[in-house]
């Protein structure tokens, strides 16, 4: 099993994506239950790679599902030796809001 630390304030942000929770004209696309956080690395070419979070309702055969603070995040069978032992920060500013 792999370790994923997420911080408390990248929990909530988590949540608070989720456009169930969220008030607005986007629809909802299920439960925070049956929705997950998927983290991932993607080849980014001659700058090296991409991380990546999405959320995403399907676990796939080779998923591992982590129970992280109150999100349950997905990481495919090839991002599992890069994400291992990471931690996920949320940091707004006022020039951005990102997740480090």
């Amino acid at each position: 099993m792999i370790q994923l630390t997420l911080t408390e304030t990248a929990a909530n942000k988590v949540k608070g994506a989720h456009p169930e929770v969220r008030s607005g004209d986007r629809p909802a696309i299920g439960s925070l239950e049956d929705t997950y956080l998927r983290m991932y690395v993607a080849g980014g070419g001659c700058s090296g790679f991409r991380y990546g979070l999405a959320l995403d309702r399907k676990i796939h055969e080779d998923d591992e599902v982590v129970q992280v603070q109150r999100a349950q995040v997905l990481v495919d069978g090839n991002s599992k030796e890069y994400l291992d032992g990471s931690s996920v920060d949320y940091a707004e500013s006022v020039a951005a809001a990102a997740s480090s």
